[in-house]
């Protein structure tokens, strides 16, 4: 029994460790296609690299977190070359889950929220990065990106309602012009209305 017992605890792990060598190769052939150019290939192999990660009993006995946070993040990647911004925000989220310090996923989460117009968020992702990494050069050249993104928008923000508030002014002071407008008689003294002209007269 206790031969048994062993070879069968002998057979599972060499099946783990050969499921773990498949998760490596499997990540190592995505790089390849990314490093090629291949995104969609690239996200391919790393999404087979995700279902292997998390099929419990398997792989995943021998797969970090931290491993399945930079696979995440890898598609993440694949996904921005791809200009798939949602997708790439979502793997990033879903890297951070599994590894809240994985740098490049907040640096790509930024990027992918930045494509989508949600500039407060990116910036809130490199200050977490600043915070992480002080001494990063690419946190602090996309931290200083937005902030002037940010205040760009603000100044467009602010001149664009000003200019909608003087257009909503002038509109004003026109449609007062005509509402004071009047119907006045000519006197000229006669009491004979008959052939008395009418003028129009601005009230100022």
């Amino acid at each position: 029994t206790t031969t048994t017992t062993s070879s069968s605890s002998s057979s599972k792990k060499k099946s783990l460790n050969s499921k773990f060598q498949s998760f490596q190769q499997t990540k190592k052939t995505g790089n390849e296609h990314y490093t090629s150019g291949e995104f969609e290939e690239a996200v391919a192999c790393y999404t087979r690299c995700i279902l292997m990660g998390t099929d419990t009993g398997t792989s995943s006995k021998r797969v970090s977190r931290g491993d399945r946070g930079i696979v995440f993040s890898n598609r993440a990647m694949a996904y921005l070359k791809l200009h798939r911004y949602e997708l790439a925000e979502s793997d990033c989220t879903s890297a951070l889950k599994h590894d809240p310090k994985l740098i490049k996923a907040l640096h790509r989460r930024a990027v992918a929220r930045k494509n989508q117009g949600k500039l407060q968020q990116a910036l809130k992702d490199a200050q977490q990065m600043a915070l992480l990494a002080p001494k990063n050069a690419s946190a602090k050249s996309l931290h200083q990106q937005l902030k002037t993104a940010i205040n760009k928008l603000r100044k467009a923000e602010v001149s664009t309602s000003c200019k909608k508030k003087r257009d909503v002014d002038s509109d004003k002071k026109e449609g007062n012009a005509f509402t004071r407008l009047a119907i006045v008689d000519d006197d000229d003294g006669d009491d004979d209305t008959s052939g008395d002209e009418e003028k129009i007269v601005e009230i100022s």
